[in-house]
């Protein structure tokens, strides 16, 4: 493994392979890290864990192992029939699929094959599943009173999905958010501005006053509008 990942990478695969020995498919590493974007301090570790028995007692090993990292994001999936559950997840294993690392084990996702009609769906009830918690994020921010942090939460999210629909007309697009702004806007419509900021916010998140918190939902509202909009009129 390259000396470029984090030390904690190689660490939890260990852990994981003494917990769970050969009940261990495999540990591949997804998301900013394995995209080569990371933030510092922020950005999660996404292990996708594939086990060939995915039960309670199987569960707590992985709790054991990894369970009090709290920069690790694991997602745990049995190897029983994964085919069709990458069928059900088609966008993010496709997603997954441009920018992935093995840790450990066989390689899950080289061999995958994925409907173009089923990656356009669930990038499409994504894209309104994020809409739907940027929302709500925001009527009930008297509530929880963090805005703030759903908005930093939710700018990797806005990113996937958008370059999702992009990749999804054939377009390829570079590993480093900063570097996707310019065809985001060019190709979707979006606000090249706002894609910026979202990105400095997250980097530097704050506490935000209530006027920020309306002026900032404002603006993030309207990229998951276009891109379903563009969604709309461009996929059947």
């Amino acid at each position: 493994m390259s000396d470029m990942l984090p030390p904690v990478v190689d660490l939890a695969a260990a852990a994981l392979r003494a917990e769970l020995g050969d009940n261990l498919h495999s540990v591949c590493l997804y998301g900013s890290i394995a995209r080569g974007n990371p933030i510092d301090g922020i950005s999660d570790i996404n292990l996708l864990i594939v086990l060939k028995e995915s039960d309670p007692a199987s569960h707590e090993k992985v709790a054991v192992a990894i369970g009090s990292e709290s920069n690790i994001d694991p997602l745990v999936v049995p190897l029983d029939n994964f085919p069709r559950t990458v069928r059900a997840f088609a966008a993010r294993f496709g997603s997954f699929k441009q920018h992935y690392r093995v840790i450990h084990g066989a390689d899950p996702i080289r061999s995958i094959e994925i409907d173009s009609v089923l990656e356009r769906l669930d990038c499409e009830h994504g894209l309104r599943d994020l809409r739907e918690q940027l929302v709500h994020a925001f009527i009930t921010r008297a509530q929880h009173k963090e805005y703030g942090t759903a908005l930093a939460q939710a700018v990797t999210p806005i990113f996937v999905r958008a370059s999702q629909v992009l990749r999804l007309t054939g377009k390829k697009l570079t590993g480093h958010f900063a570097d996707r702004v310019e065809p985001l806007a060019r190709e979707l419509g979006l606000d090249s501005s706002t894609l910026i900021d979202l990105l400095i916010f997250k980097s530097e998140p704050s506490a935000l006053t209530e006027e920020e918190t309306v002026r900032w939902h404002e603006r993030v509202s309207t990229v998951p509008n276009t891109l379903i909009q563009w969604v709309e009129k461009n996929w059947p």
